[in-house]
């Protein structure tokens, strides 16, 4: 996972922090545990972000056959119950979701639209104000 994080470097503009990441491979452990200390970290600062951008691809494989696909529903449902944990960012940070050139979708067709709700259902009964765009988006 690579990680940009842009924020104001005076402090006065705390409110404008914007978290990206990149290839958010939800197949891995080791992507989950990342996010999760990530998360951890900004459950306790005086203001969360109010925006994470995930972008993808979100599974560290092409999902050309249906065991990927479940495993992509499956790592969703698991960023879902990860997030679940941290009640001030549910309640105060807009997650945006993009989808990488490797995710399911039609190929070589721009915009490349938003992941289904077959893989995002959970993501999105945890938090209905989660964005899936497109991209670019």
């Amino acid at each position: 996972m690579n990680l940009v994080l842009v924020e104001e470097s005076s402090g006065a503009h705390d409110q404008d922090r914007v978290v990206v990441a990149a290839d958010v491979w939800l197949d891995k452990r080791e992507t989950l545990a990342a996010l999760g200390t990530l998360l951890a970290g900004f459950q306790e600062v005086a203001i969360v972000p109010p925006v994470i951008v995930l972008m993808g691809n979100f599974h560290s494989k092409s999902a050309a056959g249906a065991a990927d696909f479940q495993e992509l529903k499956d790592g969703f449902a698991a960023l879902a119950r990860l997030i679940d944990q941290f009640p001030r960012i549910k309640a105060s940070t807009r997650f945006v979701f993009v989808p990488g050139p490797g995710d399911p979708g039609p190929a070589a067709v721009l915009p490349q639209p938003p992941l289904t709700p077959y893989f995002t259902a959970d993501i999105m009964a945890c938090m209905p104000n989660a964005v899936f765009a497109s991209n670019p988006c």
